[in-house]
């Protein structure tokens, strides 16, 4: 391997390592506290874990949590009008634990059916990034049910409300006609290239003509 190929690992593994970062901040780190509590907790009295999907519920339909699309459109509109609440899909899950109960009881305060009271509501704001014209709300499991307690207040983090903690799910949408970082960039790519081939081409036909 010459030399330049050894001198570009370290931009290689860099950038790798950026993609990796950015994949990680796109929600709550497991074990983590939440960045802010308003109530009578403290972020020291909750634990967030990542990824937990007790209800089996990661890329369904907000329509399939037991809401229906016209009163999702009420939510949605406060964003854009554009965007439609039969998009709406679970994109992070995350479960949130008295710090104590999880401690002490580890894998037993998992579930559903184990909710938890607070002894009064706590506005609780967690990690999880999203674009500034996506619809953004959180769901919160409870009594058997899925309930709307939040929404995107930034775009890198959600806040709820709630008085007992137990399973949540946050979901997404975005307006069609605003299309995804990336979306066409093998498009652009590919133009790119045929551009280039065929400026190529043009310039080794002349090259020819010339040395006749």
């Amino acid at each position: 391997m010459s030399k330049k190929r050894f001198m570009a690992l370290p931009a290689i593994a860099l950038v790798v390592s950026m993609m990796a970062a950015t994949a990680f901040a796109g929600s709550p780190t497991p074990g983590t506290h939440p960045t802010k509590v308003v109530g009578n907790l403290t972020t020291d009295d909750i634990i967030i874990i990542e990824g937990e999907d007790v209800e089996e519920v990661m890329g369904k339909k907000a329509t399939d949590l037991g809401f229906s699309e016209s009163e999702l459109q009420k939510e949605v509109d406060k964003v854009d009008s554009k965007i439609k609440a039969a998009d709406l899909t679970v994109y992070v899950t995350f479960g949130a634990y008295l710090k104590s109960d999880y401690e002490n009881n580890g894998p037993e305060v998992k579930g559903s059916e184990r909710t938890v009271d607070l002894g009064g509501e706590n506005t609780i704001t967690v990690t999880c990034e999203s674009e500034s014209t996506d619809a953004v709300l959180v769901f919160h499991f409870v009594n058997g049910a899925w309930k709307l307690v939040g929404k995107a207040d930034s775009t890198t983090t959600v806040t709820f409300t709630v008085s007992t903690l137990s399973p949540f799910a946050v979901v997404k949408a975005s307006a069609k006609s605003s299309a995804q970082t990336g979306e066409y960039a093998g498009a652009y790519i590919v133009m790119v290239a045929v551009a280039l081939v065929a400026a190529g081409a043009i310039f080794a036909i002349r090259a020819k003509k010339a040395t006749k």
